[in-house]
């Protein structure tokens, strides 16, 4: 399938459509976040992470995408190529269990904030570095841009590419 320039505007699938109804009915609601957390090994370098993540938003136009109303019609966008952003928390000077409570917290607060889909990007990164150098990468996307299967490979590429 041939690639899009950056900003084409193109509708969005039915299934989209169905979903972008409902967040224009209910928009406080975070109902179509989604969220998970990879557990590392070793935490990546900053420089390390932010290189994957570049990769994973220039291969993937998914999230790259602004979905707004054109005319009346709900459309896609591509916003292009962007530099991530992400929230990046210390716990490392912390016991394990205390840690793993103050995680678990930061995980749980990040599901509460809005994804709006025509505020890009639809995708947010969170790296929590844990004691004994290991990480969590959380990460959180509108269900606009992806669902769970498509998002577990984007994970498992940005494993390949750390």
């Amino acid at each position: 399938m041939p690639r899009l320039p950056h900003g084409a505007r193109v509708p969005l699938s039915p299934a989209q459509a169905r979903i972008w109804f409902f967040t224009q009915m209910y928009p406080s609601s975070t109902e179509y976040n989604v969220f998970d957390t990879v557990l590392l090994d070793a935490m990546p370098s900053e420089d390390q992470l932010m290189a994957a993540l570049r990769t994973l938003i220039e291969r993937h136009d998914g999230l790259r995408l602004r979905i707004f109303q054109d005319g009346g019609v709900p459309v896609q966008e591509d916003i292009g190529p962007y530099e991530p952003e992400v929230a990046w928390h210390d716990l490392s000077g912390l016991p394990q269990e205390e840690a793993e409570a103050e995680a678990r917290d930061i995980a749980n607060a990040a599901t509460r904030e809005l994804l709006r889909p025509e505020e890009p990007p639809l995708v947010r990164f969170i790296a929590i570095r844990m004691p004994s150098g290991k990480g969590r990468i959380v990460f959180g996307f509108h269900h606009l841009i992806a669902d769970y299967w498509s998002w577990t490979l984007l994970v498992r590429e940005l494993a390949a590419l750390l």
